[in-house]
């Protein structure tokens, strides 16, 4: 799975999950205000209630018109249907809510079948003013403040609202995810590319990224590039060193071996000593070859021991007789004084056969 499908998948999910429990905690909130609300509400229509049902079964001057039309202001969610009757339970008024007319507006919708039934109860009081009892009031409501229409209207609108706004966020979440996604994966494929190149040796082109970590590494490989082709050069030159160290041992043995072949040379004891010299020659720089891993930290080994000057000498000049002979060029070691020293005895007669030759 790539990269960018991970970033997707993970952010959507947070999204859910941090939406889906915001709503439901705000839902909870809401709705535990709404419903406390309602229940005040209720409570103080049905003190309003009694308090005219008292009145008028104390005063008989209200007609039955007046009292309905009184009592309607009080069908109030949840409250449905009011009765009042006097003391001998004759019907006064008789005021309700047409639930059917809003089961009808709501059958069929999907908002009805989210609400689901309404079941109802009724209430009846006795009016009762000083030990004396005035008559009886009968109040219907919705069996529960918690199962009102107007509660119920406002759970469901709740939960639509919450599904609406948690599609607009996963769809911000989606088209914004997938923006940064693909920054992200772009600017991983082109450090990739930066990676390849360096593997490959090739040369690349760096495209910047605006993400820190990436750029860190994309700092990091051009920094290794840049080491890569130091150690290259390196290498290069050291080889190059090596290879020019090599042809003058092996110009030695040819020019002897060339000069024992015409017979201009006799095969003597000094003779084979000078042609072991080379090859010992030609062995340490084939020893070197070893170092070329470590070439790049530009540090020299040195086999530092004792050994006599005059005798390295000898032995340099008498390798390189036979090349000064064929060009008439006169060689001759002057000094015969014996110098002790300690240095790198391999390193010291390459040095002094660069300068003669």
């Amino acid at each position: 799975m790539t990269i960018r499908k991970q970033w997707l998948i993970a952010l959507i999910l947070t999204a859910v999950v941090s939406v889906a429990v915001n709503s439901f905690v705000l839902s909870l909130l809401i709705n535990r205000y709404f419903v406390n609300y309602t229940e005040e509400k209720y409570e103080d229509h049905f003190s309003q209630i009694l308090s005219y049902a008292k009145m008028v079964l104390k005063d008989s001057g209200y007609s039955s018109g007046q009292i309905e039309v009184q009592l309607e202001s009080h069908l109030s969610d949840p409250i449905i249907r009011i009765r009042l009757y006097d003391r001998n339970l004759d019907l006064l008024a008789d005021v309700a809510e047409s639930v059917e007319m809003i089961d009808n507006m709501m059958r069929g919708s999907m908002m009805s079948r989210m609400m689901g039934s309404f079941t109802n109860e009724t209430e009846t009081l006795d009016i009762i003013d000083n030990n004396v009892l005035l008559g009886k009031i009968t109040i219907t409501r919705y069996s529960s403040i918690g199962n009102s229409f107007v509660t119920r209207m406002f759970k469901v609108a709740l939960i639509t609202y919450s599904i609406i706004s948690f599609g607009l966020v996963l769809i911000f979440i989606a088209v914004s995810g997938s923006k940064i996604s693909k920054i992200l994966s772009t600017d991983l494929a082109n450090t990739a590319g930066m990676a390849m190149g360096i593997d490959l040796g090739e040369g690349f082109e760096r495209r910047t990224s605006k993400i820190e970590e990436i750029r860190i590494i994309q700092t990091s490989l051009v920094a290794l590039s840049a080491r890569l082709k130091m150690k290259q050069k390196a290498r290069k030159r050291f080889i190059d060193e090596l290879i020019h160290q090599a042809r003058t041992p092996l110009t030695i043995l040819k020019n002897h071996i060339e000069a024992i072949d015409d017979g201009i040379v006799e095969v003597t004891h000094d003779e084979i000593r000078i042609c072991e010299s080379q090859i010992e020659s030609l062995t340490s720089i084939i020893s070197d070859l070893s170092n070329i891993v470590d070439v790049e930290k530009d540090e020299i080994t040195l086999k530092i021991e004792a050994f006599e000057f005059h005798q390295l000498i000898s032995q340099v000049i008498a390798g390189l007789k036979v090349q000064f002979d064929k060009k008439h060029i006169e060689l001759e070691l002057l000094s015969i004084k014996k110098l002790h020293i300690k240095s790198d005895k391999y390193r010291l007669s390459q040095s002094i056969y660069n300068i003669l030759t």
